[in-house]
């Protein structure tokens, strides 16, 4: 059997098959915003991606973007196809996304239910509304370094959700520190998917 595995380059995503057996990899294709299909895809500095639980959409973080890009993908191949971009400072529906200038890592809750992205410049975590079905995403919330508790939240670099979906984690690279954000993981409860500071180390 041959899995197929996505990476990400400067402005694209690329696909490779893999041999299960060896691990080793073989080039199949790449994605960019000049491929077919992908007009108004958002990929420039493409710098981390997340896979949905079910392995069938890819949010990639692109910090020249401003961005996190929706991708669909087909299990059984691994090809991807354009859904949307959702881009700092542009409204979507009357929402305006906010905390996402330079996007650089990205991850999914494990219900599936909401995205969350650090927007290294914005000195912020965004999060986003997550439809199981499409991919497609709704901005939910940001907090930044003016939020309770986040006064160190300076250059975000790295972004964790546990196992359970309670918590997630981030790291400060200017502020010297890790913090503790609590997620609302009630789907009965109006403030599903938010999040707040917990604590900061």
């Amino acid at each position: 059997l041959v899995q197929a595995i996505q990476y990400i380059g400067d402005r694209a995503v690329l696909r490779f098959s893999r041999d299960p057996a060896s691990g080793a990899l073989t080039f199949v294709n790449s994605y960019k915003a000049s491929s077919a299909g992908f007009t108004g895809a958002k990929l420039g500095g493409a710098f981390d991606l997340a896979l949905s639980p079910n392995e069938d959409f890819l949010y990639v973080a692109a910090l020249n973007d401003d961005a996190v890009t929706v991708l669909s993908r087909n299990i059984g191949d691994g090809s991807l196809g354009f859904v949307q971009s959702r881009v700092n400072g542009q409204s979507y529906g009357g929402v305006t996304v906010q905390g996402m200038d330079e996007a650089v890592k990205v991850a999914v809750s494990p219900d599936g239910q909401h995205v969350y992205a650090l927007g290294r410049a914005s000195n912020a975590v965004a999060a986003f509304t997550r439809d199981p079905a499409d991919g497609s995403l709704i901005f939910l919330h940001a907090l930044n370094n003016t939020s309770p508790g986040l006064s160190a939240l300076s250059r975000p670099q790295g972004l964790v959700v546990s196992a359970d979906g309670a918590q997630i984690y981030v790291s400060a690279r200017f502020g010297n520190a890790v913090f503790v954000l609590n997620r609302d993981a009630a789907s009965g409860s109006g403030q599903f998917g938010r999040i707040s500071a917990a604590q900061a180390n």
